[in-house]
């Protein structure tokens, strides 16, 4: 049966409740788990599965992204091993919700609408901004955005173009970098979304030891400025942060 799991496309729920099921039969289960990809419930429910098994199936479905519910209820598996099992799969569904997030980043900014992405951003989990950011830098660099390998970002880029290009360029490895948010297009400084993004690219960051912001201030309530939401961003981004040395906000 394990066997047939491997390759079979089709099936979505499988019932194996009370058939005696060893951990010998878990572990064929949980090598079938890592190559299929379309069953979504699996029901071993009062077998006699111990802790081998559980954890075995447990492995697998770090790798299984398909499979959405797991029945283990009445078998010889301990506490512990249970509490193992639904760890993994919380931090799946963690990792599931962290790439729908990612794609809705994607998706806002793609669309140009900067302001909806910035507010996803601080939510996304750690592999979400990672895929958020693979994909941003991609369309910004099509668009001939500044480049990223540069440390000062160009004056006359738009703010919130300007605001992705200085979070991006944090990513790379760079020792310093150095933002001047003026433009002599339009009178704007360093916007509440703009520090949102530039506070989920320092929590990405393990290379940048001092960052200097110019025309870049915290004033809440005033427009072209860091308010409360920038500021909170990036008090949370410096607490994961264990690189940045001195930041200058002036």
């Amino acid at each position: 049966l394990a066997d047939a799991l491997r390759t079979n496309s089709t099936l979505q729920f499988l019932n194996l409740w009370k058939n005696s099921i060893s951990n010998v039969g878990a572990s064929a289960m949980a090598d079938a788990l890592r190559v299929n990809s379309t069953l979504q419930r699996l029901d071993l429910d009062h077998n006699s599965i111990s802790d081998a098994g559980a954890l075995a199936l447990g492995d697998a479905l770090r790798i299984n992204s398909t499979l959405q519910e797991l029945f283990l209820s009445n078998n010889k598996i301990s506490s512990a091993a249970k509490k193992e099992v639904e760890q993994v799969l919380k931090d799946r569904e963690q990792r599931r919700k962290g790439a729908e997030q990612a794609a809705m980043v994607v998706d806002h900014a793609l669309s140009g609408r900067f302001s909806d992405a910035a507010d996803i951003l601080p939510r996304c989990s750690f592999r979400g901004l990672q895929a958020a950011q693979t994909e941003l830098i991609k369309h910004l660099s099509a668009q001939g955005v500044p480049s990223l390998q540069l440390d000062t970002i160009d004056a006359d880029s738009v703010p919130s173009e300007r605001g992705m290009a200085g979070a991006l360029a944090l990513t790379t490895n760079v020792p310093e970098a150095s933002f001047d948010y003026r433009s002599r297009l339009r009178n704007a400084g360093l916007s509440d979304d703009d520090a949102v993004l530039l506070a989920c690219c320092l929590r990405l960051n393990t290379s940048c030891r001092r960052l200097r912001l110019t025309n870049a201030t915290i004033a809440v309530g005033k427009s072209n400025a860091v308010g409360l939401k920038g500021a909170e961003a990036l008090a949370t981004a410096l607490a994961h942060n264990t690189t940045l040395e001195e930041l200058s906000m002036s």
